[in-house]
C-alpha cells in the first residue's frame, strides 16, 4: 500500500528538492507533480509508486556523505600547458573533463565537449600547442565536505563535476560517474 498522496508535497519540500527534480527522478513531468500536489489529479498507481520510490531514493542519498564517494585525486592541467597535454591526460585517464590549475588553485575546466566543439570550428592540429587557458571553461563549482549529497547531485545536473573542499584545501572531486557508488 502506498503512503497518502498529500505526503508528496511535504516530503519534497522537507528534502529541499524542486518539482522539476522530483519529476526527473520519477520519470514524470513537472506539470504532473504540480497538479498532483494541488489536488487537481489523482495519479495512476504506477506513477504514484515511481514518485514515492524517487522520494525514498533522495532520502537515502541524504544519509550518504560526499566524502564517501569523492575521488581524492583531482586530475588537471596547468593553465599555461598546451591543449595537447589536456587531450593526452583525458585520453590516458579515460575521463571526460579535467580541472585547469594555476599553481594549487583551480581556475577553470576543460571537457571533451569543449575540445569536440573546437575541432568542429578550428583546425585542431593548429591550436593543440596553444595554452589551455585560451579555451578553458568556468571552474567546477566548489562545496565543503559536509555538503549533503542531494546538493551535489543538483549541481551535477548543470555541471560535469563538483570540487569538494576541506578548509579551503581541495579534498577531491565528484563526477556523475562517482554517483554510481551510491547505487
Amino acid at each position: 500500500m502506498l503512503p497518502d498522496l498529500t505526503d508528496i508535497s511535504k516530503r519534497r519540500r522537507k528534502l529541499g528538492i524542486t518539482q522539476k527534480a522530483l519529476a526527473f527522478a520519477s520519470q514524470t513531468s513537472q506539470s504532473m507533480i504540480a497538479k498532483l500536489e494541488s489536488g487537481k489529479i489523482i495519479p495512476s498507481n504506477d506513477i504514484a509508486r515511481r514518485i514515492f520510490v524517487a522520494l525514498d531514493a533522495v532520502e537515502k542519498k541524504e544519509n550518504v556523505q560526499v566524502s564517501s564517494i569523492l575521488t581524492a585525486h583531482v586530475v588537471g592541467v596547468e593553465k599555461k600547458g598546451a591543449l595537447s597535454e589536456a587531450i593526452r591526460i583525458m585520453r590516458t585517464k579515460n575521463i571526460s573533463q579535467i580541472a585547469v590549475f594555476h599553481g594549487s588553485r583551480i581556475v577553470g575546466s576543460i571537457s571533451d565537449q569543449t575540445i569536440t566543439d573546437l575541432a568542429l570550428k578550428e583546425d585542431l592540429k593548429k591550436i593543440k600547442k596553444q595554452p589551455v587557458e585560451r579555451f578553458m571553461d568556468a571552474p567546477f563549482p566548489q562545496v565543503g565536505e559536509d555538503t549533503p549529497l542531494p546538493v551535489v547531485t543538483s549541481l551535477l545536473h548543470y555541471n560535469s563535476a563538483v570540487i569538494i573542499t576541506n578548509k579551503d584545501e581541495i579534498a577531491g572531486i565528484v563526477t556523475k560517474a562517482d554517483l554510481m557508488k551510491c547505487v
